[in-house]
């Protein structure tokens, strides 16, 4: 684990993985949405099961970095969650802290920023 890193926990609102990681029929997440359905076996109905594995990934990922964003700051980390139907998937998600506040988020991200690699877990 890197010691850098800024914080090992945070919050993910539920509509952030319903209505946003785990919605295929969106324009700007459809395609990571079936990827963490259809491949990895997560689900819309069991939401709980993405967001542990997400906090379990986020506890012992290696920090990347971070940049500003638009409302605050975005920090990236690279590790593996451990998926129902792949074992472990090597992911780069984004948690952010707002300008105003001080506990770090789940966030959204570019699709270049939050690739998704398909091989074994690190």
């Amino acid at each position: 684990m890197d010691q850098d890193a800024p914080f090992r926990e945070g919050i993910i609102a539920p509509a952030k993985l319903v209505d946003y990681l785990l919605e295929t029929r969106r324009k700007d997440g459809g395609p990571k949405a079936n990827f963490f359905i259809h491949t990895c076996g997560f689900s819309r109905q069991r939401p709980g099961e993405f967001a542990q594995a997400l906090h379990a990934q986020l506890a012992g990922a290696v920090y990347i970095g971070k940049r500003p964003g638009r409302r605050g700051t975005n920090y990236r980390f690279c590790g593996s969650i451990l998926s129902p139907r792949k074992g472990k998937v090597l992911i780069t998600p984004i948690w952010h802290i707002s300008a105003e506040g001080a506990t770090p988020h789940a966030r959204a991200a570019k699709k270049k920023e939050a690739e998704i690699y398909r091989r074994g877990g690190v």
